[in-house]
């Protein structure tokens, strides 16, 4: 008598995915090994978009083998978006030998180095300033500030001070200074950024080196240019003023939440959030409620959940349940009490979430559905089987079975295999199929 072996359904679905997966990643190794220059051009831009690793080293070899600046360029700035640290060698060699090679690659070969802040980089990086490299500067300041140390600062101070140096080098070397946390630029600093009549954009920059820096005497031209003329640079100001105690910084971050232009006050509530400035709370409430502008009224709603405290929370949930609020500003505290309080506001959650399942007018629950699929906190999933994979959208279903599937929610894998055998729409079936078999 012959047996047959039962195979479930979404174990079956699950190992096609796999063979799928594998014929698709070997048909991108072709077009790396035989493809032309546009066909591999557009294979980056689709890894990059994907943000797909599982080729790098195949790349790297394109990289090495490759004549064409812009195929390189494209290599490259890949790697330094991925952050990837395995072409140092490469890159480093390209600026070894940067007499021999285009400015196009040489750049993208500082950029690269740049992003993963490789100190490998830095011998050539010095030699480019010191020699004056026009073609490579920019680039070698922003590696020398990404990478570099003091001894790195001292060559940057020197090139930021020199006559030669044009404005927009001149805010290149700012930011690496900043990023270094040269404390010997500090007093230069400070006067450029006492300079009312020197550039915004050079002032602006100068403050957030001064914040990136957190020397305490930055404090006073800090407070000054917070309540100076120009609001970009009131901006500026206040947010570096974000990372620096005491009272003086506090009272000018909170008078900036009564500031006249939007960015200023958006700059204020998040610096208050970085201090936790509870002298702040009633202002940043009354923004969340009232405040004109849009960005403004979410960040205080986001600073509300941050702070947190029985005050801050409860606003919240009032906010939530009015139904008299704007829509925008009840997604916005559902989304913060998710992210920030999943727990203790639970019933309030759910609460929202009953309602709107029950209305006439869907939209507020497909976003109160986004928020949740987008979350990241497993105490969330009841909301999510409740509210999410037994919606009557198919595509709401798939977008909870994508979310257990991410956040490795195993407290579902009886929902999902419900859904891999039951489900009557053959999409979520298969998409079922395979999160179960990768929890």
């Amino acid at each position: 008598m012959k047996r047959f072996l039962f195979v479930p359904a979404f174990l079956l679905a699950a190992a096609l995915t796999a063979a799928q997966d594998s014929a698709a990643l070997e048909k991108r190794r072709d077009v790396i090994r035989y493809g032309i220059e546009s066909e591999l051009l557009e294979l980056v831009t689709t890894l990059q978009n994907e943000k797909e690793d599982a080729l790098n080293g195949d790349l790297l070899e394109v990289l090495a083998q490759s004549r064409s600046p812009r195929l390189r360029e494209a290599v490259l700035k890949f790697f330094a978006l991925r952050e990837w640290p395995g072409a140092v060698r490469a890159a480093v060699a390209l600026l070894d030998g940067r007499d021999q090679e285009s400015a196009q690659s040489v750049n993208a070969a500082l950029g690269y180095l740049s992003a993963v802040k490789a100190r490998e980089g830095i011998p050539e990086a010095r030699e480019i300033l010191e020699s004056r490299e026009p073609k490579y500067l920019p680039q070698a300041v922003r590696l020398l500030g990404r990478a570099g140390g003091d001894s790195e600062s001292e060559l940057l101070l020197d090139l930021y001070k020199s006559d030669e140096t044009s404005d927009a080098l001149r805010q290149d070397v700012i930011q690496a200074l900043g990023e270094i946390g040269a404390r010997a630029a500090v007093e230069s600093l400070m006067e450029t950024l006492d300079d009312t009549a020197g550039k915004k954009t050079t002032r602006m920059f100068a403050a957030e080196a001064l914040g990136k820096i957190k020397d305490a005497r930055a404090v006073p031209p800090l407070v000054r240019a917070a309540n100076g003329e120009d609001p970009q640079v009131r901006g500026a100001a206040v947010t570096a003023l974000g990372v620096f105690s005491g009272a003086e910084a506090e009272a000018a971050i909170v008078q900036a939440l009564r500031d006249s232009v939007p960015a200023v006050r958006l700059a204020a509530v998040k610096a208050s959030v970085s201090r936790t400035i509870r002298d702040a709370e009633p202002f940043i409430r009354f923004r969340a409620r009232n405040d004109p502008d849009r960005n403004v009224k979410n960040e205080a709603i986001k600073a509300l959940a941050a702070l947190g405290g029985r005050e801050n929370l409860q606003f919240l949930r009032d906010l939530l349940q009015d139904r008299k609020a704007d829509a925008p500003s009840r997604v916005a505290a559902f989304t913060a009490l998710l992210e920030k309080d999943p727990e203790g506001s639970r019933e309030d959650l759910d609460k929202a979430l009953s309602a709107e399942a029950a209305s006439k007018d869907p939209s507020l629950l497909k976003a109160f559905q986004r928020a949740l699929v987008q979350g990241t906190d497993k105490a969330a999933a009841p909301l999510v089987e409740a509210y999410v994979l037994k919606s009557p959208d198919f595509g709401t279903r798939i977008a909870g079975i994508d979310w257990v599937r991410k956040n490795k929610v195993a407290s579902l894998r009886t929902v999902l295999a419900a859904l891999a055998e039951t489900d009557k729409v053959e999409s979520v079936r298969t998409r079922a199929a395979a999160a179960l078999a990768d929890l």
